[in-house]
């Protein structure tokens, strides 16, 4: 089973990001997954997010939402995490602010890890130990070690 520490590293992890709206979350985290790769833009990113936004909700609840989007464009899994200083509106079902974002990008013709990436996080995600001990980091790389020592 795939540790979420495999499709992350630390370098991709904002910690107690200032983002204090919705699309600016997820422009920052566009911007995020576009520095590791050369094979799309942060725009073309982001409009894909938004797209699946416009699908329905990816908000898990108790504070957590994991935007993600299948692309043409892109050889490999790619993600990005932040947690925001301020919890923000996200339109959730829960009507609770969100504070953390797991982004997950996967190759369009890549459908089964797609799923099996969305499990493992919601799975991680769910756990309410794990999010209250991301929230209590003091930077990104306490986030990375607590997701390199958790198995999903």
């Amino acid at each position: 089973m795939l540790n979420v520490a495999q499709i992350v590293s630390v370098d991709n992890i904002s910690h107690r990001n200032s983002a204090s709206s919705r699309k600016r979350v997820l422009e920052k985290l566009s911007q995020m997954l576009a520095s590791n790769t050369s094979d799309t833009t942060a725009e073309k990113i982001f409009q894909a997010l938004l797209d699946r936004e416009r699908l329905g909700s990816t908000v898990l609840g108790k504070g957590v939402v994991i935007p993600h989007a299948k692309l043409p464009d892109i050889t490999h899994t790619i993600s990005a995490m932040m947690t925001l200083k301020q919890p923000i509106n996200f339109d959730t079902a829960d009507d609770q602010p969100i504070d953390i974002a797991f982004a997950l990008l996967v190759p369009e013709e890549n459908r089964d890890r797609h799923s099996q990436h969305l499990l493992q996080l919601t799975t991680l995600f769910r756990n309410a130990d794990v999010c209250k001990k991301i929230r209590a980091t003091i930077n990104a790389e306490e986030i990375f070690n607590i997701l390199l020592f958790m198995d999903s």
